[in-house]
């Protein structure tokens, strides 16, 4: 079967290319949170310690699973769900680290990511998710990225 974003003989959908982009975009994010400071930013700026060590593993086990995540999205027939699960979160984080930066006037390393890379590309993979999944789909979707988001955010901190 070649591949289409709408197959007509399956009915199922895949995602759009943006998705494959989004391990790149979380590599970039990492590397602007770790060389910018950001467990330091969030000791002084939200007097929340996070040990370095904690805070890169999580983020390098995050990357292996948003690396799978995007290529199942990308090449598996009706997982595309899992792409717009992966933009949700990476807006949450977004949408995060340019608040905080904001309420507490200091800049937040992995704001610029966010705002340039993360923002563009969940963008693209939320137009195509309205022509392409249901929006109960849609709706599961960003729900299960904001729990991810969620969730990560716990690990790093507990």
């Amino acid at each position: 079967m070649s591949r289409t974003t709408d197959s007509s003989n399956t009915g199922h959908t895949f995602a759009p290319f943006a998705v494959v982009l989004l391990p790149f975009a979380l590599a970039m994010h990492i590397a602007e949170e770790w060389f910018l400071g950001f467990p330091d930013w969030a000791r002084l700026a939200l007097e929340i310690d996070i040990e370095a060590a904690r805070f890169l593993y999580t983020n390098l086990i995050g990357l292996a699973l948003c690396s799978i995540g995007a290529a199942i999205s990308f090449r598996e027939p009706g997982a595309a769900w899992i792409g717009v699960s992966l933009a949700a979160l990476f807006s949450v984080n977004t949408i995060l680290h340019a608040g905080l930066s904001v309420v507490v006037g200091v800049y937040s390393p992995g704001t610029i990511t966010g705002l340039f890379l993360y923002i563009p590309l969940s963008f693209l993979i939320f137009r195509w998710s309205a022509t392409h999944l249901s929006r109960a789909a849609f709706a599961g979707a960003l729900l299960i990225g904001i729990g991810i988001h969620f969730a990560a955010t716990l690990a790093v901190l507990i």
